[in-house]
């Protein structure tokens, strides 16, 4: 399917022009809603509106009670712990009428039975909040996939001209469209901090190469990375996730029109909850690559140095436990095996005996090639400690991939942290109006519901780290 690129760069000016200005709610309705959310203000002006202050207040509730969703969501664990004991309770003072939390020692049956009980209060909440204010909660089961498609993108173009002039003569292109809460997502261009001027240059160039082919689908784009020899594995692995990320959230269409009209690499950033795809194309993406190298081994008998390094590259995309029995498997197994490992459960029977046999031939490898040469691999003409060798530096650059993650992880954590001792601050103030109150008791909610998401993300990545690090350790 192909699409003219002047035809299209329009298309890409659905900026997110929500107005900062709250919804009115119509007099004749106000009452009705305003009793089914249990947080809303129960008294009006005389005229039978809402006050700018009771709005205020009405956008921050909401907000409070979607990030505290979004916290349960990410962090379940949150619902049952004692850093859920304050910002429950902060909820019941706005008038949420939560049910008491389980015991320590409940079974976690009933854990999850309560999280789930906040969960849907929280959501009705936001329901009839939301809809006194002009907004819609998230939904309760969240796509897969954020939707876009030409045709909203050419009517948003049509009526702001202007806006999409700026956006071209802009570095940073910044594209936002969708209902906030729910599925909004904005797109602005990958960011290379540390790069020289020479790699910024070839960071244009191979942009370039990318978006030079309409025929060329998402495979080719990686493959194209892949085989850059001057990029770094670091390089490949962020390059090649922030395209397959925003392939499979937006289309892999979509991330070729933006390179072409901006000459930048698009980064998705998805409402805040929304859970990405974990890497599933990649994941396919690194076991393609991998099968066609072996095959080639198989069939040819040979790897070149970039096939060294190819293999190597993409087994970040795997699970640790998956890319060290194919490495395994290609080291001491015929090609087979490792084909074997590649398209079935390492829990089938025979994959744990390939695994097995793996680890015997590992333990014997001094007694059985005390010269370093693998006689089962003499035909590759190649030493495979460099296949092992280039697995270490794949490993090493995930690493330092996931540590940056980490950095900026930490950088959010500690500004919630120093918000939520700003909020203790002003909560001296005793002269506040109810809606200040009702305000200061929902940003502290939120603050609480924030830190609880950055910190499971935290241990998250500490798991990943430990586990890359674990994977590093066993081929060292």
């Amino acid at each position: 399917m192909k699409f003219p690129v002047r035809k299209l760069w329009v298309g890409f000016c659905l900026l997110g022009i929500a107005s900062a200005a709250l919804a009115q709610t119509p007099a004749d309705k106000l009452p009705a809603l305003l009793k089914a959310a249990s947080t809303a203000p129960k008294t009006v002006v005389k005229n039978g509106v809402l006050s700018a202050a009771q709005l205020h207040a009405l956008q921050s509730q909401f907000q409070a009670v979607e990030e505290a969703r979004r916290a349960l969501v990410r962090s379940p664990g949150w619902a049952v712990s004692a850093q859920f004991i304050r910002p429950a309770n902060q909820l019941r003072r706005l008038g949420l009428a939560l049910p008491p939390a389980p015991p320590v020692n409940a079974a976690a049956v009933e854990k999850e039975v309560f999280r789930r009980q906040v969960a849907q209060m929280l959501y009705e909440e936001g329901v009839a909040l939301g809809q006194l204010i002009g907004q819609k909660p998230r939904p309760q089961d969240a796509p897969d996939r954020l939707g876009w498609n030409f045709q909203k993108m050419f009517l948003a173009a049509a009526r702001h001209h202007d806006a999409m002039d700026v956006l071209l003569a802009s570095d940073r292109p910044s594209l936002l469209w969708g209902t906030p809460n729910w599925d909004e997502v904005r797109v602005a261009p990958m960011e290379f901090p540390n790069a020289s001027e020479e790699q910024l240059d070839d960071y244009d160039e191979l942009i370039g190469a990318l978006a030079g082919n309409e025929d060329r689908n998402l495979s080719d784009t990686l493959n194209t990375i892949l085989n850059d020899t001057a990029l770094s594995s670091a390089d490949k692995q962020l390059l090649m996730g922030a395209i397959a990320e925003a392939s499979e959230l937006l289309s892999y269409d979509f991330v070729r029109l933006y390179m072409q009209i901006f000459n930048q690499i698009p980064v998705v950033h998805t409402p805040e909850g929304f859970q990405l795809p974990q890497g599933r194309a990649l994941g396919r993406y690194a076991v393609a690559v991998q099968k066609m190298l072996i095959e080639k081994l198989r069939d040819e008998g040979v790897w070149t140095e970039q096939d060294f390094n190819r293999f190597a590259d993409v087994s970040v995309f795997l699970s640790p436990d998956r890319a060290h029995a194919v490495l395994g498997a290609v080291t001491y197994l015929e090609p087979k095996a490792a084909l074997w490992l590649l398209d079935n459960p390492l829990t089938d029977p025979l994959s744990k005996k390939l695994i097995d046999q793996t680890r015997q031939l590992r333990a014997r490898q001094k007694e059985r090639w005390p010269d370093g040469t693998i006689l089962p691999k003499e035909t590759a003409h190649h030493q495979f400690n460099r296949l092992r060798y280039e697995r270490q530096k794949a490993l090493r650059a995930y690493i330092g991939v996931l540590t940056a993650r980490m950095e900026k992880a930490m950088e959010r954590l500690e500004a919630a942290a120093r918000a939520q001792q700003i909020m203790a601050a002003r909560a001296k103030n005793t002269a506040a109006t109810p809606e200040e109150r009702h305000e200061r008791l929902a940003a502290n909610i939120f603050i609480s519901a924030r830190i609880a998401r950055i910190k499971t993300q935290i241990e998250q990545l500490k798991d990943t780290l430990a586990q890359t690090q674990e994977a590093l350790d066993v081929i060292s």
